[in-house]
Formats: structure tokens, C-alpha cells, sequence
């Protein structure tokens, strides 16, 4: 068994601030709030978007429907746990068999793609998946292929970094 976050999902799960508390039990959520809350654990990200999070939970949900019901089906159960990092711990080492599905969701979260179990790759759906992917926010860069900005814009630096 793993010892800890950082071995089974690259470390985004520890030491991190931005994720709200959990609100009560059940409060409030419904089966798509739960997958945007598991994935701002899974992330560090707090502003996830919710309809980009219901279009991924449903290309997981068809890649990996087993693994998938399982982990939210026990994600449910401490949704509203106070502590809601080290209750994703505990709910990922109790149950090894989902870790490599969990690794796909926080890679479809930073890529908007992810690795089927067959090997196969499953790339971003819409125009909106690709930019939204976090690896952008991440690297101050948009999406290659994709600029709201006009013609040149490579050609200085951007503002946050001058």
C-alpha cells in the first residue's frame, strides 16, 4: 500500500490551501457537486468548472464505470469531513484499485485528456475542454493553437512575468 498522497497522485494532494471547507454532509450536493468537490482535492484548484467537471466526470464515468462508482460511492460517504485531504488519503490508500483511475482524473484536469485502460487516449471533447486544461493556468501560457489575444502576442513578455 501506498504510503501517501505524493506517490499516488504526484503530490497535488498535500500542502495545499485552496480548497474550501467542506460544507455539512450532504448539504446541499448533489452526484455532480461530488465529483467537482473530489476533484478540487484531487487538484489544489478551489475554481473548478462545473460544467467542464460534469463533461469529465461523464467520460470517466464511461472509461472506467467500476472504478468510478466505487470511488464515488466512498467519496460520498466523507464529502463533508472536515478534513477533507486527509479523508481522500485515507479513502485512496483503503482502496488501492482506484489510484490509477484517480491519477487519469487529475490528468484530464490538467491536459483534458487522459489514458483509457486499454492504453488508448481519450483527448479533449470540445474547444473549451483544450483551453481549460490547467496545465495553462499553471505555465501562464494559453493553449497552443488557441489565443484570445491578437495576431503577435508571443512576441512579449507576459505581464505577470515582466
Amino acid at each position: 500500500m501506498v504510503d501517501d498522497a505524493d506517490s499516488m497522485i504526484s503530490g497535488r494532494m498535500t500542502n495545499h490551501t485552496t480548497a474550501p471547507q467542506s460544507p455539512a454532509k450532504g448539504a446541499g450536493m448533489n452526484d455532480k457537486d461530488l465529483f467537482r468537490k473530489l476533484s478540487v482535492a484531487l487538484t489544489g484548484v478551489s475554481d473548478l468548472d462545473a460544467k467542464i467537471a460534469r463533461e469529465y466526470e461523464a467520460r470517466i464515468s464511461e472509461a472506467f464505470p467500476k472504478e468510478s462508482k466505487d470511488l464515488m460511492d466512498a467519496f460520498a460517504k466523507v464529502a463533508g469531513s472536515p478534513d477533507l485531504n486527509a479523508a481522500v488519503l485515507k479513502l485512496l490508500n483503503d482502496r488501492p484499485a482506484v489510484v490509477p483511475m484517480v491519477r487519469q482524473i487529475v490528468q484530464l484536469w490538467y491536459t483534458s485528456q487522459f489514458t483509457r485502460a486499454d492504453g488508448s487516449t481519450d483527448g479533449p471533447q470540445t474547444e473549451a475542454q483544450y483551453k481549460s486544461g490547467l496545465l495553462w493556468r499553471v505555465i501562464g501560457a494559453v493553449a497552443p493553437g488557441y489565443s484570445d489575444r491578437g495576431y503577435g502576442y508571443w512576441k512579449d513578455q507576459p505581464k505577470a512575468l515582466a
